[in-house]
């Protein structure tokens, strides 16, 4: 009696923990405050095409003699935000903002934006 072959293995495709960033934006109000104004960060995250909510947004504002943030989470559209005063920051200095999102599994995204106050 001839032997049943056995069926191939079948290929089982990996999963993995890390998932596709399609967007991850971040803008501020004014590109031009004036001095003594306040400034918002908004930033925008999706990953593979959808919102995520409750990710922990960190910003880092890069001042020409100091360094400042605030924090925010995503809503469930994505968007998180803070608003911070810019006080007296150097006229015609670029203020650098490095904004820091950490996914609910603890991996990190990051964009930046700037402002330059007049």
């Amino acid at each position: 009696m001839p032997s049943k072959a056995s069926p191939s293995p079948t290929a089982t495709p990996a999963v993995s923990a890390y998932i596709d960033v399609d967007t991850v934006d971040a803008t501020v109000s004014k590109s031009t405050p004036t001095k003594n104004s306040y400034q918002t960060v908004t930033a925008h995250l999706s990953l593979d095409g959808m919102p995520v909510p409750g990710a922990m947004m960190d910003t880092a504002w890069h001042y020409k003699t100091t360094l400042s943030g605030c924090q925010g989470q995503t809503d469930a559209s994505g968007t998180a935000s803070c608003t911070r005063s810019i006080s007296r920051a150097t006229a015609g200095y670029t203020v650098v903002i490095d904004v820091t999102f950490t996914l609910p599994d603890g991996k990190t995204v990051r964009t930046q934006t700037s402002f330059t106050p007049k």
